[in-house]
């Protein structure tokens, strides 16, 4: 198991964990489910009900496949990666409890050295972005009250993964109003939902790209990006 970004290997596996509560997948606080759809779309994998199945043992919905064919910038156009897309089945304080056992599972099934150990990034809402924006991956940095990624750094004893934050903004709140837990539970609008289905999942894609280019090159450094 690696949490830690991946050494080079002829295979690089990106594990995307989206945090989000499974019960509410509509509501801001859930934006990193939310886009799972049109992320797979994306990527020319199959739809979500029949990417992702429920691993009881995980307590999530994992789907994993290749990803062919994309120009990386490494070189090798017709090179793959294999995305692992996974969704808890628990709420939002407590996401990151499945990803310890997902990990090891991941690493003994997509083994060395054909696979590179699976590379973590946590999608998640982000109150500090303004909203419709996708930040820059972000490794080991604070969780920043988030309860998920909170949740995620106890689960692995460690803050050294990546994120990437999806802006919601605050919707006027100041930090510490009350108005905050309101507005991370309301409904996405309109306006969201097009954006994230489309230009923002776009983002997504082309950061995911990114990482598994700098993979290739071996260059993927643990810089603290800035937001």
């Amino acid at each position: 198991m690696n949490v830690l970004p991946s050494a080079p290997a002829k295979i690089p596996h990106i594990l995307l964990y989206a945090t989000g509560n499974h019960t509410h997948p509509t509501t801001k606080h859930s934006l990193g489910q939310y886009i799972i759809p049109s992320l797979l779309a994306r990527f020319g994998l199959p739809g979500e009900r029949e990417f992702l199945r429920l691993e009881r043992k995980h307590d999530c919905w994992v789907g994993s496949g290749m990803v062919r064919g994309r120009e990386l910038g490494a070189g090798d156009q017709n090179a793959g990666f294999r995305l692992t897309v996974a969704k808890p089945r628990v709420l939002m304080n407590i996401n990151g409890r499945p990803l310890p056992f997902l990990l090891r599972t991941l690493s003994a099934s997509h083994p060395p050295p054909t696979y590179a150990p699976p590379t973590l990034i946590a999608l998640h809402d982000n109150l500090t972005l303004h909203p419709l924006t996708v930040g820059k991956p972000r490794f080991g940095v604070s969780a920043q009250g988030h309860g998920g990624l909170s949740s995620i750094e106890s689960s692995l004893k460690t803050k050294d993964f990546w994120r990437l934050g999806l802006g919601i903004g605050r919707g006027g709140n100041a930090p510490g109003d009350g108005g905050v837990v309101k507005w991370v539970l309301s409904e996405l609008g309109r306006d969201e939902k097009v954006f994230w289905e489309a230009e923002g999942v776009d983002r997504v894609v082309q950061v995911v790209e990114e990482m598994v280019d700098k993979l290739r090159r071996g260059d993927a450094g643990k810089g603290k990006g800035k937001k």
